[in-house]
């Protein structure tokens, strides 16, 4: 269960085309949430199914939007 003190790990922009309007975010309880830039409310939640901390992400430029998370003992 997320917690109120889980930190922020990072914060990805999902869309590199000039202003993005989405991005993601991940904290230390490995929540990975999608955000509208525009409204500033939450599109999506998921629970990343690792037992050990994300320590990474990053996002794809190829435009088919895909994240990579990888943690602190090299697991992607």
């Amino acid at each position: 269960m997320v917690s109120q003190t889980s930190e922020l790990v990072d914060i990805l922009l999902a869309d590199a085309q000039e202003k993005s309007s989405f991005l993601i975010t991940i904290d230390s309880e490995n929540l990975l949430r999608g955000w509208s830039v525009k409204t500033g409310l939450t599109t999506f939640s998921y629970k990343i199914p690792m037992k050990k901390r994300i320590t990474a992400a990053a996002v794809d430029e190829t435009g088919k939007q895909f994240l990579a998370v990888g943690n602190c003992i090299g697991e992607v």
